[in-house]
């Protein structure tokens, strides 16, 4: 008999370890970067959850649930437009996993896991860059539109408020960004965008033209999950201040201004910061004082960050279960053969 020879590592071996301990590295960024936030936000925001009551705060968590939940769908039907048709469940598992990549320094980790996990459900990478950046544009575009609500109460904070200058900026980015939004909002002009970016990237052509079905399925997704956003902080603010029903404008414009401009600056993670000071000076457009606009936004701010790490959760326990289920079955054939 030959002797036998020490195994050598391939080097598809070496590379699946890489690539788990890259995996393993973006886990444990996250987990930390979600955790350092928290902990940074906690000592300012103290003192406005003992005001709080847990009815409110319960409420607030399911509404920024459903709205971090319909989500996905505005990535599904993107991701659709672009001849690429994926079940409700593992569209949600690839998006809502793949969002925790936004609280890391940058903005192109929520892409980048998003194409891995896309990637792992047989999406090919570029469709599933291309369907995040088209949810991404449209998501800011309808929230410009839904933030011209609350561009009157930008434009009187601009005037008469401790944080004028700054609040002239947030309105002149919203009145400058929104019209290019719109533009490139059309199926024409998007469809070339998106082909210019398919050769960038060397990718097999579009074999037909987005639609105005998936832009307006896109953009229908976002504008629910907006609705929910603006509960959530409603039910947060009505506890501190008496806007009433009729604040619900309000939070719709704070929240549709604030999610649309934050998302452009990208040196910011998950838009901290930026979210929570254009919310509190639209709040002040309203009549909120400024102090407490930004600590509901602050407090706003943990409960999504609650609510991105449930939706992710679940996702990621619904997949684990359907995996064992896979594996289950082979071996229930088996016996059933017996």
């Amino acid at each position: 008999m030959a002797p036998t020879e020490p195994a050598v590592a391939t080097p598809n071996a070496w590379r699946r370890r890489l690539v788990l301990a890259g995996r393993l590295v973006i886990v444990v960024a996250i987990v930390y970067f979600v955790i350092a936030t928290t902990v940074h936000q906690w000592a300012r925001v103290r003192d406005m959850f003992h005001q709080l009551s847990w009815t409110a705060m319960a409420l607030s968590l399911l509404a920024a649930v459903l709205a971090i939940g319909v989500t996905p769908m505005a990535w599904r039907e993107a991701l659709d437009d672009l001849d690429h048709t994926v079940p409700i469940t593992p569209a949600g598992q690839v998006f809502l996993v793949g969002q925790l990549g936004k609280y890391l320094p940058g903005s192109v980790w929520s892409y980048v896991l998003q194409m891995e996990l896309g990637r792992r459900a047989g999406i090919p990478r570029a469709r599933a860059f291309l369907a995040s950046l088209i949810a991404t544009g449209l998501g800011v575009t309808t929230g410009l539109v839904i933030g011209t609500l609350g561009l009157r109460a930008i434009w009187q904070a601009a005037h008469g408020s401790e944080n004028a200058g700054w609040a002239r900026v947030v309105f002149y980015c919203a009145v400058v960004l929104l019209p290019i939004g719109l533009v490139c909002s059309h199926p024409a002009v998007l469809t070339r965008l998106v082909r210019l970016m398919l050769r960038v990237l060397r990718r097999e052509p579009m074999t037909r033209p987005l639609s105005w079905r998936g832009v307006l399925g896109t953009t229908g997704w976002s504008a629910i999950g907006y609705v929910f956003l603006a509960l959530h902080l409603w039910l947060l603010a009505r506890t501190q201040t008496p806007i009433g029903w009729g604040g619900f404008v309000a939070c719709l414009g704070a929240i549709g201004l604030a999610m649309g401009v934050s998302t452009v600056v990208v040196v910011a993670p998950s838009g901290l910061g930026v979210r929570e000071f254009v919310i509190a000076i639209t709040l002040v457009g309203f009549g909120v004082p400024y102090g407490t606009g930004f600590a509901i936004a602050l407090v706003s701010r943990l409960i999504v960050t609650v609510a991105d790490v449930v939706a992710a959760g679940a996702a990621a326990a619904l997949a684990v279960r359907r995996l064992h289920g896979a594996g289950d079955a082979p071996a229930e054939a088996t016996e059933a053969a017996r």
